[in-house]
């Protein structure tokens, strides 16, 4: 990629990232620049730290946003603003769900006619819109998407399927407004977190740190695809391949024939390991090249969730909830 390329690229992921469902319907600046027809001014998104970093020519910006599929600039060119509604303020929220963990294909077309095709089981599908993941550099779709259905029936139907194998992916689906809803309480969270070190710091308070859990250490899973393609891919050769030196493996979720699977590394020393493969997207197993990306964002908050949700689901098939349930059936019998 020449340099020209790779600031164009950089400042297309920049914008849409301000333009986000992650970012936008959260940031009150933003949204306070807004006209009534929802646009910002250009110059103002170019006086931003990050942007000024990568460019002062306007020109170039425009340029960058020619590419876009999520944010459009006026007539003239001096303002800019969302493509697509804000989740919240989606006339069709009602009917949409947000779904994660499809297969990545190559094209946007190939991706939602194969999610449209997953989902109609549920309903109608009345359309389609697949999500890129702006937390890497290439705006990759990333096998999410938002569905909108013709009724509120398949949203329930489709809801009720969330954790389901879907050729041989785990896929996870919300309505758009629980979704959203998720969304907003992180942004809350981070909110109050920033507040309370900008209070502390203010007043010359120290806070002792507090460690996360093993289970949750964040930026430490990695996600890996085309395993279908490996004969012999297993749980063991997911743990050799990311068990080197002194790094040790959390979990491994796999079965034999799925086409992805997740490894949790136990320790933040792991970000060694992380951060190479990550550079070189991808790992040898069994002779074949496969896939493999760390997961972030919401993808790596959707991960943490949804072993939360398998672990809880797994006490209670053993007794009814934590240690007090099993010895509770232990005395029973």
């Amino acid at each position: 990629m020449t340099d020209d390329a790779d600031v164009k690229a950089k400042v297309l992921r920049q914008v849409e990232y301000y333009f986000s469902d992650d970012s936008f319907p959260f940031d009150d600046y933003m949204k306070g620049k807004c006209d009534g027809e929802g646009y910002v001014p250009l110059a103002e998104v170019c006086s931003f730290a990050k942007m000024k970093a990568y460019t002062t020519d306007v020109d170039v910006v425009k340029a960058a946003l020619a590419d876009s599929d999520a944010v459009v600039l006026n007539d003239d060119g001096t303002k800019l603003k969302r493509v697509y509604p804000c989740p919240d303020e989606d006339p069709a929220k009602a009917t949409t769900v947000h779904c994660s963990g499809f297969a990545t294909l190559e094209g946007k077309e190939a991706m939602e006619a194969s999610i449209a095709a997953a989902m109609k089981k549920h309903g109608a599908v009345a359309a389609v819109r697949a999500l890129r993941n702006l937390a890497q550099e290439a705006r990759a779709y990333d096998g999410s998407a938002l569905v909108t259905f013709e009724d509120e029936a398949a949203v329930a139907s489709a809801v009720a399927c969330t954790g389901a194998v879907m050729g041989g992916r785990k896929i996870t689906i919300y309505a758009l407004t629980d979704w959203f809803d998720r969304m907003r309480k992180k942004r809350d969270a981070m909110k109050k977190k920033k507040q309370q070190k900008e209070e502390d710091k203010k007043n010359g308070v120290v806070r002792a740190v507090e460690h996360t859990p093993k289970a949750a250490v964040l930026g430490c899973v990695l996600k890996f695809e085309g395993l279908d393609a490996v004969p012999e891919a297993s749980r063991e050769m997911l743990r050799s391949a990311c068990e080197v030196g002194d790094i040790k493996v959390a979990y491994v979720e796999f079965e034999r024939g799925q086409a992805e699977g997740f490894v949790r590394l136990a320790e933040p020393k792991a970000a060694e390991l992380v951060a190479k493969i990550a550079a070189d997207g991808k790992a040898t197993l069994g002779g074949v090249d496969a896939a493999v990306a760390v997961l972030e964002g919401d993808a790596e908050t959707e991960y943490h969730d949804r072993a939360a949700e398998a672990a809880k689901a797994a006490r209670k098939r053993k007794g009814g909830g934590g240690k007090g349930g099993y010895r509770r059936k232990k005395h029973r019998s």
